[in-house]
């Protein structure tokens, strides 16, 4: 005897609770997250909501949910009418703010922000380990930028030591053989890179004429970054062009 095939629509488990299968008999994307869900401990769930700056009050069914609505579309940004308040999901569907607690007054601010579902724009859900991973990506790129104001200061003082005798074209183009020396992701097209060199000199001229060749590198570094930050950052003096 076959089994028999499940239909598009909510069956009851055992259990009495109802599962969501689509035309294939298949479980639906919903309930393939709340199985997921499901199975993680409340320590679980609350690492995910607090990695998406969500409530972390309520049962565990309740953060289960918050879970599964947050993965299919998108975390609830703050409120846009109190600014501080934390948006969430009302019993009917919609999307409410109830204030947020001021510490400087000292008193709890009442907001009546509500809204469709539909209508509140989302932000993206992010696991705890691709939270982890962009908070280590940022202390390294601190990490760089600090290296490189203690480092670089003596590099390119002692490069443009004699800064006076030379054109503002001459300069930029120092500045982009040192910056891609440097692993600075520097535009390939040798005009264009000379270019925006230019536009930071321009920029960062200071009174006497001369240019602050340390807040134009460090421009060039937060514009185009560098091919391995850790790895720049880890040298005891950056390099000089040959």
């Amino acid at each position: 005897m076959g089994h028999r095939k499940r239909r598009k629509g909510r069956q009851k488990k055992k259990s009495g609770v109802e599962v969501e299968y689509n035309e294939k008999g298949e479980l639906t994307e919903e309930e393939k997250l709340r199985k997921k869900y499901s199975q993680m401990a409340v320590s679980q769930l609350k690492d995910y909501l607090r990695a998406n700056n969500q409530m972390l009050s309520g049962k565990k069914a309740e953060l289960v949910e918050k879970c599964v609505d947050g993965e299919l579309y998108g975390a609830l940004p703050h409120c846009s009418v109190c600014n501080e308040g934390r948006l969430k999901k009302a019993p009917n569907g919609s999307i409410v703010c109830s204030g947020y607690y001021d510490e400087d007054c000292g008193m709890r601010i009442s907001c009546d922000f509500n809204a469709e579902n539909d209508s509140v724009k989302r932000v993206p859900w992010k696991g705890p380990d691709e939270v982890e991973a962009e908070e280590s990506s940022k202390e390294e790129s601190t990490s760089w930028k600090e290296a490189v104001s203690n480092q670089m200061q003596k590099v390119l003082s002692k490069m443009f030591s004699s800064e006076l005798n030379l054109k503002p074209k001459e300069i930029a183009e120092k500045l982009v053989e040192f910056a891609r020396t440097n692993k600075v992701e520097m535009p390939k097209d040798n005009s264009l890179a000379r270019q925006k060199v230019g536009s930071l000199l321009m920029q960062n001229r200071k009174d006497d004429n001369t240019f602050d060749i340390i807040a134009v590198y460090q421009g060039l570094v937060d514009q185009f970054g560098v091919s391995s930050a850790k790895g720049a950052a880890s040298e005891d003096t950056p390099s000089e062009p040959e």
